[in-house]
């Protein structure tokens, strides 16, 4: 016959009704059965949530905490969220918990009974049963690591409006048909080939850009995969107060829409911009600039999912985010364009930077939901290039096709520093981690063409794609007009 240990428990009622104290005999396997079967509740023989030091005591002794900063092959982002659970569990002993709270303890007291059993411990009746590199993975999934997708998103914009105003400038710099990335020509109505345009055009300008980009980020040891999306819209109008100097202001709007790989969540970022721009030329030589402010609306959601392999039951939760930001970016920028019969080149070198502020945000949704401390992100980045095109002379205007080379250099490449904690953690405990570095040197192509009607009006189209990106594969399509006005 099978003997059964009776323990003596002290239990806190939740009904405030009842006394907060009460003292009962309970066979221990009900505590542990009643674990087992929920997320959120720690619960005695009538229902009292339990004091968490008898619980543990019940279930863990007298099997000491593994480390779990010890499982072999954690990344940083595993080690980190290992190092913060593997602090806060034990120090919720003792204290008195509300239900989140508690069903935050059990979920720290399952991956730390999981390490235990790893480590060769055989009291661990709330181990998940998971192997190391399974571990590992629910320790990635309880992290926040998805939130590094934002700073990427933020540079991604930011570049994004700069090439579309560095193009504008150059067309109304040189008055030519080419389009080396996504502006607007300021050509006059009547057209022919090589260097065709007047530099007498109308002295107001509007001109109206859309861009689609689509890609994917495969994942590497720190970071999950992904795939994503972006729409952009700009607009601008520009007024050319001399023969050498033209100025003007825009306005943008920018969606991105990101998926991650294996339905660990997905997050959308919506934005607003105001930007500034201006050339100064001299002959073939120039000088330009841009300054834009933007706003931002992050939101999104993650899935926390893992398996279990013992009786235990695994978890499938979902967080849901929501925050705002704003940035500032800039590009500075020198060049010389020439002409050769029907050709046109065009060698310069500029430096664009980005300084944005992502506010702190609580998830919210589940006992793992985290508070995420506000982020700063900042990349200045140094390029040089050159573009080449050719304009053939039609019967309704001029088409130029056109191809670019650029190099680029990120000097601010970093690790950035994260720092979150679970909103149910009574005792406040930091997870800090670090983002991986950004690539530091890469290419970007393009090729285009623009389309100038007799009328005035234009059209173009233009192509573009960084090379030797990390991980990270991008295409991005832009369409432009320019009307007359």
């Amino acid at each position: 016959m099978n003997s059964q240990k009776n323990i003596t428990v002290q239990a806190t009622t939740n009904n405030p009704k009842k006394s907060s104290l009460k003292t009962q005999n309970c066979n221990i396997n009900t505590h542990i059965q009643n674990l087992k079967k929920s997320a959120r509740a720690i619960t005695d023989c009538s229902g009292f949530f339990l004091n968490p030091l008898l619980a543990l005591t019940a279930i863990t002794a007298p099997a000491a905490l593994a480390d779990l900063t010890q499982v072999p092959g954690l990344n940083g982002v595993q080690s980190s969220t290992a190092e913060a659970v593997q602090t806060l569990c034990p120090m919720m002993v003792g204290l008195e918990l509300n239900s989140d709270q508690q069903a935050l303890f059990a979920r720290c007291s399952e991956l730390v009974q999981t390490s235990n059993e790893l480590q060769g411990s055989t009291n661990t009746p709330l181990s998940l049963g998971l192997s190391n590199q399974e571990l590992a993975a629910a320790l990635q999934r309880i992290a926040p690591e998805e939130t590094e997708i934002i700073g990427a998103g933020v540079t991604n914009a930011a570049q994004d409006r700069i090439n579309n105003l560095s193009g504008r400038l150059q067309v109304l710099r040189t008055g030519s048909t080419t389009m080396p990335v996504a502006g607007i020509s300021w050509t006059g109505k009547d057209l022919t080939g090589g260097s065709a345009g007047s530099m007498d055009a109308e002295r107001w300008g509007m001109f109206i850009n859309g861009n689609y980009g689509t890609g994917n980020r495969d994942a590497s040891t720190e970071e999950d995969g992904f795939d994503f999306d972006a729409y952009g819209l700009t607009a601008g109008l520009d007024y050319r107060f001399s023969d050498v100097l033209v100025a003007g202001v825009a306005l943008g709007a920018s969606r991105s829409e990101v998926d991650m790989d294996d339905n660990f969540g997905d997050y959308d970022t919506d934005g607003y911009s105001l930007s500034l721009y201006g050339t100064y030329y001299w002959q073939n030589f120039y000088l330009e600039g841009s300054l834009t402010y933007g706003i931002y609306e992050y939101s999104g959601q993650r899935r926390i999912i893992y398996a279990s392999n013992s009786a235990v039951a695994g978890t499938s939760q979902r967080v849901d985010t929501d925050t705002d930001g704003d940035q500032t970016s800039y590009s500075f920028a020198v060049g010389y364009n020439g002409y050769m019969d029907q050709w046109n080149y065009h060698f310069f070198g500029r430096v664009e930077g980005v300084d944005a502020d992502v506010d702190s945000y609580n998830e919210t949704g589940t006992e793992l939901a985290m508070r995420v401390d506000n982020q700063n992100i900042e990349s200045v980045q140094l390029a040089v290039g050159a573009h080449m095109a050719y304009a053939f002379s039609q019967s309704f205007g001029v088409i130029t096709p056109y191809f670019s080379v650029e190099q680029r250099h990120e000097t601010d490449d970093e690790e950035r520093s994260i720092k979150a904690r679970y909103i149910f953690d009574p005792n406040n405990i930091d997870l800090v981690f670090k983002t991986e570095r950004a690539d530091e040197d890469f290419s970007v192509l393009s090729a285009g063409a623009n389309f100038v009607m007799h009328s005035g009006n234009q059209f173009f189209i233009n192509y573009e794609a960084p090379i030797d990106l990390d991980n990270v594969e991008s295409h991005t399509v832009v369409l432009g007009l320019r009307f007359e006005m």
